[in-house]
């Protein structure tokens, strides 16, 4: 007896009906991702900056330090920087230890108990001084900028040089209680290589900024803070600021070590107290892509303090970074007081 031949079904398997699902759906994930990545231009940038600026104020958090990121509008580039403490003095005995191993050597010191803060160390003896060596130490690079703090009495009122670092960066006591900080920049790193009309500040190869005659009292006390960023120099005494001078340079390398007072005739016949030097420490620098530039609303730059929000010394409101792409679009980035980054 002859069969009818065999006919298959025209429909699907459960199995086969599966297997056509996956692959279905693995196509269409695919489909999806790659739209995904196509962002806009403009949308990529925005990302991009709000990135660096939230990692900026995420590390001045954890490291308890002031963080910035400055802005090159026409090149399109960001530039983030941090604040760090490189070295720290307390001067509670003669053995001149430091943070971070910078022991320093002298002669002729003494320590006096009633310091700025607990003990101090005097340097009022004729010829005395006290040097540490920095210069080898690579976190001691001062070229990006930098923030000194110290205090200091002058018993009698004769001033003299109270501290140098590298011979690039000092602080000095001049006649007449007048406070002065300088800096030797490197002239050919920035844009002003002239003395300003303001200050009369620039004189030869150094700059300097200083305080009113009378700041200084013999046998006083005072807090002096001389800080750089490439954008100005200020000295601020006790905490308020006496002078700034705006400038770009970077400060030259150091070429030698730090020195408090000197056994030099125009050495400092004081006591000091508490040294902190801190260094701006720059990172990568980030670039927009396709060609994209900051638009003429944007600061130079953000500045974060330790507590991860807006810098009130540099900011007193909220600040927009503007972004504009090659074709056109444009995108905006908002940095509130608080650091939160939108």
């Amino acid at each position: 007896m002859l069969r009818a031949p065999f006919h298959r079904s025209q429909g699907l398997t459960l199995i086969e009906l599966l297997f056509t699902m996956v692959i279905v759906s693995i196509v269409l994930g695919l489909g999806v991702g790659a739209m995904t990545g196509l962002k806009a231009p403009s949308q990529q940038n925005t990302g991009l900056v709000r990135s660096v600026l939230r990692a900026a104020a995420n590390q001045a958090v954890s490291h308890e330090a002031s963080c910035a990121v400055s802005f090159d509008q026409a090149a399109g580039i960001m530039y983030p920087s941090e604040l760090r403490v490189v070295g720290t003095w307390h001067f509670e005995d003669t053995n001149l230890n430091g943070a971070f191993g910078l022991n320093g050597s002298g002669q002729g010191m003494r320590i006096v108990d009633d310091g700025y803060i607990g003990k101090a160390i005097s340097l009022q003896a004729s010829g005395v001084e006290a040097n540490f060596a920095v210069k080898r130490d690579p976190a001691f690079d001062l070229t990006e900028g930098f923030v000194v703090e110290i205090a200091l009495r002058d018993p009698i009122g004769k001033g003299g040089r109270v501290l140098h670092i590298g011979h690039m960066v000092g602080i000095d006591l001049e006649s007449g209680g007048v406070v002065r900080g300088w800096i030797a920049p490197d002239f050919e790193s920035g844009s002003q290589g002239v003395e300003t009309t303001e200050s009369q500040a620039a004189r030869a190869t150094h700059l300097f900024v200083e305080s009113r005659p009378g700041t200084v009292l013999p046998g006083e006390w005072l807090r002096v803070r001389l800080e750089y960023d490439r954008t100005k120099l200020v000295l601020s005494v006790d905490g308020v600021k006496v002078q700034e001078l705006e400038s770009d340079a970077a400060v030259r390398e150091l070429v030698g070590d730090l020195g408090l007072s000197s056994k030099e005739r125009t050495g400092f016949r004081g006591d000091v107290d508490k040294l902190v030097v801190s260094a701006i420490s720059a990172m990568e620098p980030v670039l927009l892509g396709d060609d994209a530039v900051f638009t003429q609303q944007t600061p130079k730059r953000v500045v974060f303090h330790g507590g991860g929000g807006l810098d009130p010394a540099v900011h007193n409101q909220p600040v927009e970074i503007g972004i504009e792409s090659i074709d056109g679009q444009r995108g905006t980035v908002k940095v509130g007081i608080l650091g939160t980054v939108e």
